[in-house]
């Protein structure tokens, strides 16, 4: 009971609800003792009291359901019913001394009181049960939106069946070594003791981690210098006119400084204020006749309060160039003058470029206008490539081992790695990065090959343009199997052809430099590219036609250069031949089991059967690919069952091609050779 009166006082004030059951008690008391209930029934007769009663009740039913009083029993937080009962509870324990005192105790009204009070202390016992429960299930959820720093140092556990999402907050922690800008800031705020104001500029570029630098830097303040009073609460990104932002930051200079001053007089000096910098005019007579040169003389006492105060005070204020950009100008102009009080360091966070951008193109005010303002110039440095690249090569491989890529998988990331730190993707997009295309790639069902997929969600989230271009050239970008793709394969038939325009078609799209910057990843995705950029042909013209080495792994891992599964990579759905190659995973893993052969032939058989006869060539082609992950005592098992299934195998044939029962005999024979006859004669 002790917590949930504790929590409705940090909600509704238990001082408030106190003087609000005194209100009610004292007014009930002077109802009675003047006796008005009787007076009433006296005058106007019981039927017409009964008829007022019956009227009051009803509006005070409608009143509880107008506002929802009701629905709020259904609430277990604390809300305005739990400030109802303390008002109640207390208007009752006041109260009833009072009628005491008064000799005004009779029999019904004890019974009224006793009986409202063991109510009140039910619904309220009701209350405390409920919210207490529903604190215990808040303690017991568990969040999957993490900080990156718990990522980076592997402080998570693994949550079944959820994504691990990155916050996007502030942070007082400083994973970029941004330390001796840090340490730079605050020895600045601290070893200045300014007689007027004393204005510090960081400057950076969007995302550069501004906010995260002066995090840092309050943090120190608050922990080692009981003499700096900090102003953090101002945002300019949330004020949607100047005469808004203009109160709101003198207002929190005032509430800071400890300053005393009644509303009547902030009125007074904001409405000057807003004349003055603004050109409003909304003072009256009798305000300039009561109040004349407010806003000079409360200044001045200010000024003066804050000299004796024995503190330093710094003004921090962040994200200036998301702000309006009259707003901007604005903020410059009332630290440069209107707001220069004593003893206060102002730091100015904000991205140069676009404030020099809104300076010239929207108000024509030359950027050195700044430098009458600015007393100390920090500029946020660029971010150390090989940090960022640890960040993220630690935070990603924690991340892809925690949603189950093996130790062995993890080194082939390291090229996508080095790639989005040479892009010096900042933190920010990191993080949306993460929680995207990361967890797209390794929490839906798509069965394709993740890096292909991490890749091309990269560049669909950063680069558009070119991940439309690749879609709407795929013949460009399919290498193998080409003729599951007629558009595709029509214009690769004639080689010499499609090499001299593969070759323009690249050279036009890495013009862009943009583009460039994506080279190199593509090359690793797509072989067509890799020649390119190796300057090869894209396919071979000449006569002997010779195995490609990249063509199993290619198919084995469903890439993204196989015209079979290109589409996927686009439309994040699955078709028959991701259906197939899981069914082909599925049937492997399961003759490499030690279990009686009798089951084997039971998948095979349903395996078979669950297709269309015309996907028996398209199972036993995949089945080749794996020909070498069957463990040496489990081939014969598999020969067998083919030997014995094979009837029901089809034989249909096709133009240059192996029909499904003839890729049979191809992998019996592969599989044969592989095992001894002493093996053979042994099984038998």
């Amino acid at each position: 009971m002790k917590d949930y009166f504790y929590d409705i006082n940090e909600n509704y004030s238990i001082i408030k609800q106190i003087k609000l059951s005194v209100v009610i008690s004292f007014s009930l008391l002077i109802l009675d003792i003047l006796d008005i209930p009787s007076k009433i029934i006296t005058k106007y007769d019981f039927p017409v009291f009964f008829l007022m009663l019956v009227a009051i009740v009803i509006l005070i039913g409608l009143t509880v359901i107008e506002n929802g009083l009701l629905d709020m029993f259904k609430i277990h937080s604390i809300n305005r019913i739990d400030a109802i009962i303390c008002a109640k509870l207390f208007s009752i324990l006041i109260y009833t001394p009072l009628i005491c005192l008064m000799d005004e105790l009779y029999l019904y009204k004890f019974i009224i009181l006793g009986v409202s009070l063991i109510l009140i202390l039910i619904i309220g016992a009701i209350r405390n049960y409920k919210y207490n429960i529903a604190k215990k299930q808040s303690k017991e959820y568990r969040s999957n939106i993490i900080d990156l720093k718990d990522l980076y140092e592997g402080n998570i556990g693994v949550l079944e069946g959820k994504p691990i999402l990155l916050d996007e907050k502030d942070v007082d922690y400083d994973l970029l070594n941004r330390g001796k800008t840090i340490n730079y800031l605050y020895d600045a705020i601290i070893s200045t003791n300014p007689d007027g104001k004393f204005v510090i500029s960081l400057e950076g570029e969007w995302g550069s981690g501004k906010t995260t630098i002066i995090k840092n830097v309050k943090r120190m303040i608050l922990q080692d210098n009981k003499d700096v009073v900090v102003i953090d609460e101002f945002d300019p990104w949330i004020y949607g006119d100047e005469n808004t932002l203009l109160l709101n930051m003198f207002n929190l200079i005032l509430q800071k400084s400890g300053f005393k001053y009644s509303n009547l007089f902030t009125d007074k000096i904001a409405e000057d204020l807003s004349e003055l910098v603004l050109g409003t005019n909304k003072s009256s007579l009798i305000k300039s006749i009561f109040f004349e040169n407010s806003a000079v003389n409360m200044k001045s006492k200010i000024n003066n309060y804050l000299k004796l105060s024995g503190k330093k005070f710094v003004f921090f204020v962040d994200n200036i160039d998301r702000a309006e950009k009259e707003n901007v100008i604005l903020l410059f102009k009332l630290v440069g003058s209107i707001l220069d009080f004593e003893r206060i360091t102002y730091v100015l966070s904000f991205d140069d470029k676009r404030v020099r951008e809104i300076f010239k193109r929207d108000f024509s005010i030359d950027y050195e206008y700044l430098k009458k303002i600015v007393n100390l110039q920090i500029r946020v440095p660029e971010i150390d490539k090989s940090v960022l690249s640890n960040l993220y090569a630690t935070s990603l491989k924690k991340l892809l081992a925690m949603y189950g890529e093996s130790k062995e998988n993890l080194s082939d990331y390291n090229s996508f790695i080095k790639f989005i730190s040479n892009k010096r993707l900042d933190v920010r997009d990191f993080k949306r990065f993460i929680n995207s295309a990361v967890n797209l790639s390794f929490k839906t069902r798509h069965f394709l090959y993740k890096k292909d997929l991490l890749i091309m969600e990269y560049i669909k989230m950063f680069k558009f343009p070119l991940y439309k271009a690749i879609h709407d050239n795929k013949e460009y970008f399919i290498s193998h199997d080409q003729i599951y793709d007629h558009q595709v394969y029509k214009v690769t038939y004639n080689r010499e052809k499609f090499n001299s325009e593969g070759r323009a078609f690249f050279l036009d799209l890495f013009e862009n430099s943009d583009n460039e910057n994506y080279r190199e990843i593509l090359g690793e995705t797509f072989p067509y590219v890799n020649k390119y950029n190796n300057s090869q042909d894209l396919v071979y013209t000449g006569n002997i036609i010779s195995k490609d080495p990249d063509y199993i792994i290619i198919s084995k891992l469903r890439r993204i250069s196989s015209a079979k599964y290109f589409d996927l990579y686009f439309t994040e759905t699955n078709n028959a031949y991701t259906e197939i190659g899981n069914m082909v995973e599925n049937l492997i893993n399961e003759i490499n089991k030690q279990q009686p052969l009798i089951n084997k032939e039971i998948l095979l058989e349903e395996m078979l059967g669950s297709v269309h006869y015309s996907y028996h060539k398209e199972i036993f082609e995949r089945v080749q690919l794996y020909v070498d992950d069957f463990e040496q005592e489990n081939i014969y098992d598999f020969v067998k069952l083919l030997f014995n299934n094979v009837e029901i195998i089809d034989d249909s044939r096709e133009f240059m091609a192996l029909s499904a029962r003839s890729r049979v005999a191809v992998i019996i024979h592969t599989l044969l050779n592989k095992i001894s006859n002493y093996e053979i004669l042994f099984n038998k």
